[in-house]
């Protein structure tokens, strides 16, 4: 129940982030819109200082996960920056492991999911809201071992860059 006496929704994002888009949990997004995959250190490249890019890897599946987590850009208020900016921060209460010299990858929903199709994967990214992070999606059916897809995904999918430390 909220302080007003009505029911609580479990659903609620922190006041000021949802842009007003919203699916029911688990719910397919749609290809025009863009998800951001954090990577750390030992998953970017760094030349001269500046992360210029990302290792396949960035995008493996660990031994453990079901799926490969990302994050729903446009799920947060406010202009394309903005939104970038609030989903760096959702992120960051999710895992507060993030270090400074990390970085975040972000790709075309609709990319994503044909790049996949065109190697016979049948993916499905779905939106999967956690508590501290209402804009996780979940790429579900995604394969453990297409080292192909992995270099699509890294060098022509996944190509805007934003380092960590550039965002307060």
């Amino acid at each position: 129940m909220t302080s007003d006496g009505q029911q609580a929704n479990e659903e609620q994002v922190p006041e000021g982030e949802a842009a007003g888009i919203m699916l029911p949990a688990s719910k397919e997004i749609p290809s025009e819109y863009s998800v951001m995959r954090y990577a750390g250190r030992n998953r970017i490249i760094i030349e001269d200082d500046k992360v210029v890019g990302f290792f396949p890897q960035a995008f493996a599946l660990r031994p453990d996960e079901e799926y490969l987590s990302v994050t729903w850009i446009e799920y947060f208020k406010g202009a394309p920056d903005e939104q970038r900016v609030r989903a760096i921060k959702a992120f960051r209460r999710s895992f507060p492991g993030v270090g400074k010299q990390s970085a975040y990858a972000i790709g075309n929903v609709g990319k994503v999911r044909d790049e996949c199709v065109a190697r016979s994967h049948r993916v499905r990214i779905l939106h999967e809201p956690e508590d501290e992070n209402k804009g996780h999606c979940a790429i579900r059916r995604f394969p453990r071992d297409d080292s192909d897809l992995l270099q699509v995904l890294s060098a022509d999918v996944f190509t805007e860059i934003i380092p960590n430390i550039s965002i307060p």
